[in-house]
């Protein structure tokens, strides 16, 4: 699910939106709800977030069965509107990442699995783009010499990761700010993902690298 999101705010400010936000929201009024929630109660914790869009991520999360549809409705208005009451069945830390039909997405595997190497005992003495590459590489989700390279040049363009020599990278350890990975959008935009926070004001489209 490609995720467009709008940077019309300062730099490292919050940015209420996109699926980890709602998925963090999904937990936390279910947990207060007996476990139910609704897409109008999600979408209230947004900032300029289209309703359709956190409804398609609530369908998904029930065709993957992370959520169910328990027949009920709550009325917002005096009968003029009615919302679909869901019960959370699943509730694991991490945002599923998911298609359409409920399937898991791949989309944005190939950044969190090199984030996970910079941020592991391989690249603390600092770590070349092929060994990057090789390191994140799955049979699944290979990562190219190329995409690590421009990873690193990009997040090293907003100090994410410092290089020590040429061609040589490692994360700068103030922007270690957690397990989910900085994302390049298509306008080359670097987003923190734990902050919740992007380095510049612009729209952008998440890149599904």
């Amino acid at each position: 699910m490609s995720a467009v999101l709008e940077f019309g705010r300062p730099p490292e400010k919050p940015i209420l939106r996109g699926i980890d936000h709602f998925w963090t929201e999904i937990r936390k009024i279910a947990a207060a709800n007996e476990g139910c929630f609704t897409v109008v109660e999600i979408w209230n914790t947004t900032n300029r977030t289209d309703r359709s869009t956190v409804k398609d991520y609530v369908h998904r999360l029930v065709k993957a069965g992370f959520a169910e549809e328990t027949g009920e409705v709550r009325d917002l208005a005096n009968g003029k509107s009615l919302t679909p009451v869901y019960r959370l069945l699943r509730s694991p830390k991490k945002t599923p990442r998911l298609n359409r039909d409920g399937s898991l997405a791949l989309q944005g595997a190939g950044q969190q699995a090199m984030w996970n190497v910079l941020r592991g005992p391989e690249s603390r003495a600092g770590i070349r783009a092929a060994d990057l590459a090789l390191c994140a590489s799955t049979d699944i989700v290979p990562v190219t010499q190329q995409t690590a390279s421009s990873y690193l040049k990009r997040l090293g363009a907003v100090g994410i990761v410092d290089q020590l020599r040429r061609g040589v990278w490692r994360l700068n350890p103030k922007h270690n700010s957690g397990p989910l990975p900085p994302r390049i959008l298509r306008t080359r935009i670097v987003y923190d993902q734990n902050r919740k926070a992007a380095f510049a004001p612009i729209l952008a489209e998440e890149d599904g690298q």
